[in-house]
């Protein structure tokens, strides 16, 4: 049975998305076909796929068949439930130990070329070697059947089944073979290599998640290829009347999914920012006509133009009349804005200007003058260039690379036509059919660009620049980070000269928000989200940011004397904090003294915590509903500069008992905030934890917790800083560690999002015994390398069927190798690992969720040999 044609119709399927139908239709015919007429068994029970000639059959089987086994394994587990031929998975087994047996029959223990079978033979006497086929070529069928059986079951004789050798011989039967002066190149291209591809015994004996089989296709050569989610692909000049009127495509072009680019401009009214910016509004507006390039995946962490140089080099090399055209786009757009048009209106208006000029948004001929560059998910593999234009209406713009792909193959059409016609043609008939499924989307990762801004100053000015994407500003190779969540809380400096400057943002579906600022106090307000107090008209260096760390009041009293207040220094030298001081009254309570040299100097652009303690001299009073304590702190900064008054309040709280928040020093001496509740004693005789001390919870926050990151650092200092200090608990530390102490080799770990994957590599860096091994492999995925230490650790692994955050595919990699782990160490099936899928549920549900809290209650009774214990209060979320 030929492999290549078969093999493909199912492939090709997968590869495009599941959505052509003719493809899978086709495959299940054949298969049908295969199964009724093709599939024999001996008496002995042997089954093999015989060979058709005509109407003829032969009992033979060539070693190339062996592949079906692979073939029948994925075809069952990708095709829709209902689709599935209930045959396939028995055979696809039956199938991979008949090629098995191919080979340990065989006194070298190689498999010929092809045997024939007896139907009517005695078993181990069913197989015989026809004289023409003796040989071994090394060929890969087999391996690629015990890879597929290995990776969708997991069960571990298909590992010990594999057994090659490394040279061609002429005649198995014999012992010691006589060899072949000669090597096929699949055997290193197929079978064996690892490095530009995994092949079948690399990945044979890996863990099963080295290749997802829900993100890539094999082909013949055992190649991976990315699944792509492209909804049509319209052939070299075929006309599509349905879609497009009577017009055909000069070249192959993607038609599905969209790209959104959304870009949120300052809405703030601030009068020196208009005499520092050559326009005459009162926002950005100099920043409302972009370039955009892509599209790309940045998923992989890879810039896909470090190899040409960058952005901001492709940027230097666009020639003059691209940025001309730019600039005469942005004023069109801004007369038609300023003419009180909406944004369609407007959209028009701008359209109709170009055609009667017969030009477009991008004019034809200086698209086809510009680089394009390699891209897995543009069309033709190559990426586009567009024009993108800011919405003053609702501050947003919209890009479409799909679009930008159509646009591109029409001719002898103006830009309005062509725009119009492909929008109502593409989210009309395709959209309504279901047919138009989104390319580009945060699960799969593609359709980022990069996203190119320019703007003019007519002085040397201060901006605060925020960005929900990471950007380059001009030819500055510094990157600078993104307020990913929108949280206000990763705020720049930019001190500029006057003249033009250049924004490169990498920009990635469903779109990004910047805002550039003239540094003042409405601006630092409206970009940091917290507002300066204090009498001074003077700006000061100091710009306070979010995420003041200061704790609660329990009763009366604070429950740490910590206190962090993160600032950004605006100053364009280094400045130390020369004082810190509480200036408005808050009885009972001040800041300890800061000395010289106390705290390192904050760098220029630097965002730092400034680390000070408070002092309690007496009880603290709470005011208001709900119960809140105020208080405002002054920082001065060193030198002739205007200190900065932060304003701060923390809630309070009768008791401990229901949880509070503690600020507490980091690992790093920086001060966080954690929530803690301590235990309730009363379940315990003496009201006294037992003497090993109580069962500890530990609930990861969900930022960047990995072997490899700070976070696994972050959580272990928690830990220890409540293990040392019990925060909550009654009287002094001394009082506090002989009727609370907690046991911390004894902790119940939780987390939710990235605090979820953390458990997994908390548990799984924490085995003493292999500390050696994991500090060598701790910054290349260690979590992945040490997860056998999660043999035998209960583990619940709980996610939405919804979450388009973290697909579920990813959970579910999680708990087969954590199967497969436990499979290899122990050789028997059992497993630790609760795997419950929540229907219907997105990326966020409550720590309430009754499978999860009772998870929590069985591991708490399970871990405390003295009765049952009461599971403390939880939060609603992580």
């Amino acid at each position: 049975m030929g492999d290549s044609y078969y093999e493909y119709l199912l492939k090709q399927w997968i590869q495009g998305g599941k959505k052509d139908a003719r493809l899978k239709d086709a495959w299940k015919r054949a298969m049908k076909e295969m199964m009724d007429t093709m599939v024999v068994r001996t008496s002995s029970g042997l089954q093999f796929v015989a060979e058709l000639e005509g109407t003829r059959q032969r009992n033979r089987m060539d070693h190339l068949a062996c592949f079906v086994a692979g073939m029948l394994m994925l075809g069952s587990r990708t095709l829709p439930k209902e689709e599935v031929d209930p045959r396939w998975e028995p055979f696809a087994a039956e199938l991979t130990y008949t090629c098995y047996q191919m080979y340990v029959r065989m006194p070298t223990g190689l498999s010929p070329e092809y045997v024939a079978f007896n139907l009517q033979a005695a078993r181990g006497q069913e197989m015989s070697v026809p004289g023409d086929a003796p040989h071994n070529l090394l060929r890969p069928e087999a391996a690629e059947a015990l890879w597929y059986m290995w990776y969708y079951t997991g069960d571990h004789k298909y590992r010990q089944w594999a057994k090659y050798g490394f040279s061609a011989i002429t005649d198995v039967r014999k012992k010691p073979p006589p060899k072949r002066d000669a090597q096929e190149s699949f055997w290193l291209g197929e079978t064996l290599k690892r490095h530009g591809s995994k092949r079948y015994f690399y990945l044979l004996f890996s863990p099963r998640t080295t290749l997802n089989l829900e993100e890539f296709v094999l082909n013949t050569e055992a190649q991976p290829l990315r699944i792509m989610a492209w909804s049509l692909l319209v052939p070299v000049r075929a006309p599509r009347s349905d879609m497009l009127g009577q017009h055909n495509l000069k070249s192959p072009v993607w038609i599905g999914g969209r790209f959104k680019l959304v870009i949120l401009e300052s809405v703030h009214k601030a009068d020196e920012a208009v005499e520092a910016v050559d326009l005459t509004c009162t926002r950005l507006c100099h920043m409302s006509k972009w370039a955009v390039l892509g599209p790309w995946m940045f998923s992989s962490g890879v810039e896909p133009l470090a190899a040409f140089g960058g952005i901001q080099d492709v940027a230097g090399r666009l020639p003059s009349t691209f940025w001309t055209a730019l600039r005469e786009r942005a004023e069109l757009w801004h007369d038609s804005f300023s003419e009180q048009l909406d944004y369609d209106k407007a959209l028009n208006k701008v359209f109709s200007h170009l055609a009667a000029k017969n030009s477009s948004l991008l004019p034809r001929a200086l698209s086809e003058s510009l680089e394009s560059f390699p891209t897995e998910v543009g069309p033709g593999g190559r990426t586009l260039w567009g024009f993108a234009l800011a919405n003053y209406s609702d501050e947003r713009v919209e890009v479409n690379f799909t679009q930008l792909a159509v646009t591109a193959g029409w001719t002898d059409h103006s830009a309005l036509e062509c725009w119009s016609t492909a929008l109502v043609g593409m989210l009309t008939a395709r959209v309504a059919a279901g047919r138009n499924p989104k390319l580009f989307s945060d699960e799969t990762g593609h359709g980022s660009g990069w996203a190119m801004g320019e703007f003019n100053l007519t002085s040397d000015t201060t901006i605060l620049a925020k960005c929900s994407s990471s950007f380059y500003l001009d030819s500055d190779l510094a990157l600078r980070l993104a307020d990913v969540y929108g949280e206000n809380r990763s705020v720049h400096i930019l001190h500029l000269q006057k003249g033009q400057h250049r924004v490169f943002v990498k920009a990635a579906e469903p779109g990004f928000r910047c805002e550039f600022l003239l540094d003042g106090a409405a601006a630092r307000e409206a970009l940091t989200g917290v507002a300066a107090g204090g009498p001074e008209k003077v700006l000061s260096p100091f710009v306070l940011l979010k995420d003041v760390a200061v704790s609660e009041v329990i009763g009366s009293d604070l429950a740490s004397p910590h206190l962090g207040i993160p600032i950004l220094n605006t100053a364009r030298e280094p400045l130390h904090l020369l004082s810190a001081a509480i200036v408005e009254e808050a009885a009972n309570l001040s800041v300890q003294g800061v000395h010289p040299g106390d705290l390192p100097a904050v760098q220029p652009g630097q965002a730092m915590i400034l680390r000070l303690n408070l002092q309690q001299g007496g009880q603290l009073t709470c005011h208001g509903q709900p119960k809140v304590f105020t208080f405002t702190v002054a920082l001065q900064p060193e030198g002739n500069h205007a200190p900065v008054h932060a304003s701060i309040t923390t809630q309070c709280r009768r008791s401990a008992d229901r949880g509070f928040l503690v600020a507490y020093p980091d690992f790093d001496g920086s001060i966080q905030k954690l929530w803690a509740a301590p235990p309730d004693v009363s379940q315990f005789a003496n009201r006294t934890c037992p003497p090993r001390g109580c069962p500890v919870m530990l609930s990861l926050h969900g930022y960047e917790l990995g072997g490899e990151t700070l976070g696994l650092d972050n959580a272990l200092g928690a830990l220890r800083y409540v293990r040392d200090e019990l925060p909550g608990a009654p009287g002094n530390v001394t009082e506090r560690r002989k009727s609370h102490s907690l046991d911390d080799t004894r902790v119940l770990v939780t987390g939710h999002s990235m605090g979820g994957h953390g458990c997994f590599v908390f548990a799984s860096l924490l085995d003493g015994t292999r500390r050696g091994l994991l500090e060598e492999a701790r910054f290349e995925h260690a979590a992945d390398f040490a997860h056998e230490n999660l043999v035998g650790v209960p583990m619940l692994v709980i996610y939405g069927s919804k979450d388009d955050n973290v697909p579920p595919t990813q959970p579910r990699n999680m708990v087969r190798l954590l199967e497969s782990a436990g499979q290899l160490v122990r050789l028997q099936k059992d497993s630790t690992v609760t795997a419950v899928e929540l229907p219907g549920v997105g990326h966020w549900f409550g720590q309430d969720e009754p499978s999860l809290a009772k998870w929590f209650q069985e591991r708490l009774n399970t871990s405390f040999a003295g009765g049952d214990l009461r599971l403390p209060e939880l939060p609603e979320y992580f």
